[in-house]
């Protein structure tokens, strides 16, 4: 079993509920890594987290369909 970190709405028609939620169990290369698909229509978004922990971590979001077509991955380091 891993830790569960869930993701929720801050705003619009579905504040407060789910979004992704993503579970972390064993560290490989002390990376933790954990990914989740959250559907919206026909748009799937792929969403995977690994965790540098204490010093970074990293979220890379892809989404796919008919509406949508992006990647975006964002990195945030201690300074």
């Amino acid at each position: 079993h891993g830790e569960l970190l869930v993701i929720l709405f801050n705003d619009g028609p579905d504040e407060g509920k789910t979004f992704v939620e993503l579970v972390f169990s064993g560290a490989q290369g002390g990376i933790l890594t954990a990914a989740d698909k959250h559907y919206c229509g026909k748009d799937i978004y792929s969403v995977v987290y690994r965790l540098s922990l204490p010093d970074s971590y990293e979220t890379d979001v892809r989404v796919a369909g008919p509406n949508k077509n992006y990647r975006a991955i964002t990195r945030y380091t201690k300074s």
